[in-house]
């Protein structure tokens, strides 16, 4: 190989990767739910183009807490089992919201891992559900009433 073509190559290499570190990359500071809104690299033009999973189908829940009242309404004191049900169209998305700071347990979607996650009031809380069907559990506190809404 001559040294005019091990120059070239050379260049070439340098400035791949400089624009990878330009608009590829970020700053490795914040959190998980502000880094999906601020990638602009390669990672964010393929999660745009595949776009978000769709949202769990009301229908498609089951608990003994729902509200009469309300048909996206969960009130309970403790703690509620929601039974999920997602016949194979990948991974959805379960969107709660609750007034009070909110525990919710699941299944990992693939995997066996379980996840315990905790959230503050007023913030939304979202759970990956896989195919089949998965448990949800939700609790707010000891002996606390909790109003939590499943957001469609």
């Amino acid at each position: 190989m001559s040294l005019r073509v091990a120059v070239i190559v050379g260049v070439v290499i340098a400035v791949l990767f400089v624009a990878v570190l330009t608009f590829g990359g970020g700053d490795g500071q914040g959190d998980a739910s502000t880094e999906k809104d601020n990638d602009s690299g390669l990672i964010g033009r393929l999660r745009d183009r595949a776009g978000d999973p769709a949202s769990v189908d009301l229908d498609d829940i089951s608990a003994g807490c729902f509200s009469d009242d309300d048909p996206t309404l969960l009130t309970f004191t403790g703690g509620c089992a929601l039974q999920v049900t997602n016949d194979g169209d990948g991974i959805r998305i379960l969107r709660l919201s609750s007034a009070q700071s909110l525990n919710v347990q699941a299944p990992a979607p693939e995997g066996d891992a379980d996840i315990d996650a905790d959230f503050d009031p007023n913030e939304e809380a979202t759970v990956a559900v896989g195919e089949g069907t998965t448990e949800v559990g939700l609790s707010c506190g000891f002996l606390t009433q909790c109003f939590v809404r499943v957001l469609v």
